[in-house]
């Protein structure tokens, strides 16, 4: 999920050539994504963390408390485990910059939190 349409796209093409990932949806927004979480049931959602309205992190806290089971990637263009707290680190979210997204290290990612 991201909010530039560019990116989003970008962010679908990696998703479809990563072995053994399926998309199930895309999101412009922290809101579009949170009442499509139910509907679609993602394993794992991608998100930036700044966007307009609710953001990435925000998000991500009301997907976790909601759907225990669901892995976040936060990412951002800085470091993205700088915008969370203490209380933001458990096992269900990861952070990456966009400059590293890569399929190999969305299967990693996913490896790590699928544990």
């Amino acid at each position: 999920m991201d909010d530039h349409p560019v990116v989003r796209a970008a962010l679908r093409d990696l998703i479809v050539a990563t072995p053994h990932f399926v998309l199930v949806g895309l999101a412009s927004s922290g809101e579009e994504a949170l009442r499509d979480l139910a509907r679609l049931s993602p394993q794992l959602v991608v998100m930036d963390v700044i966007m307009p309205g609710i953001g990435g992190i925000e998000a991500a806290r009301i997907m976790v408390s909601t759907d225990p089971e669901v892995a976040i990637l936060l990412i951002s263009v800085e470091d993205p485990s700088a915008y969370l707290d203490e209380c933001d680190r458990c096992d269900r979210i990861a952070c990456l910059r966009k400059q590293a997204l890569s399929t190999d290290e969305l299967s990693l990612v996913w490896s790590a939190l699928s544990n």
